[in-house]
């Protein structure tokens, strides 16, 4: 995470919550709890706190804690979270929650992370033995695509977008003793365009990412003797 705390992130954090609602229910799908009732959640990078909402509307949970680098955004999450058995929380040491998690996500967040290997000792620090990471991710082709979206990015983003391959974002979980699993996180139905989208190149290349560049990692922490 950041060494630094931003006020703001972008003007758009809530029309992105709202353009993810599909991606979350998706991604709550695939996880292989089929009940969280009795564990711990951890959101890492959770924004407005909108899919920590979410996965407790589906699959109910203990408790849940989002950490993000963003003030304004851990507000609006917890002026959100009602009743429900949530807290958020602006930190650059998340890892003082040590062994705290039984299951933490993090969603479209990992390109925003330079260092990979002390990513992954902070999230094992935090996971109690046994406990699993989900990461979404996507890697972009080099040319004009990698460029196109590194441009989008950075437009908004007070930290740089790192395009890490699979292959590395493995390693480095592996390096901390996780074990590893990825698949696809395929499309599961119409994608949608926006207006600025229309060129059939842009449109294509949407496309090509919805089914074929999303990733969704799971890496469970290992389990002490």
């Amino acid at each position: 995470m950041s060494n630094s705390i931003f006020k703001t992130w972008s003007e758009d954090d809530q029309d992105m919550e709202v353009r993810h609602q599909r991606h979350w229910q998706h991604l709550i799908d695939l996880i292989e709890e089929p009940i969280l009732n009795g564990l711990t959640v951890l959101d890492f990078g959770c924004n407005q706190g909108g899919f920590l909402r979410a996965l407790y509307a589906r699959k109910p949970f203990l408790a849940g804690v989002g950490v993000d680098i963003v003030e304004q955004s851990v507000a609006v999450g917890e002026s959100r979270k009602g009743n429900l058995p949530l807290s958020y929380e602006v930190t650059t040491t998340p890892e003082h929650h040590t062994n705290k998690f039984d299951v933490a996500f993090s969603n479209a967040v990992i390109y925003l992370i330079e260092d990979l290997n002390n990513h992954a000792k902070i999230i094992k620090t935090m996971l109690k033995p046994g406990g699993v990471y989900y990461v979404t991710h996507s890697e972009y082709q080099l040319g004009d695509e990698l460029e196109s979206m590194q441009a989008r990015i950075n437009a908004y983003s007070p930290m740089p977008m790192h395009n890490h391959t699979l292959s590395q974002i493995a390693q480095a979980f592996i390096n901390s003793g996780f074990s590893v699993g990825v698949q696809l996180f395929r499309a599961d139905g119409f994608i949608s365009i926006d207006r600025e989208q229309l060129g059939t190149k842009e449109v294509i290349d949407k496309v090509r990412h919805a089914s074929a560049q999303k990733h969704i990692f799971r890496m469970r922490s290992p389990i002490k003797v």
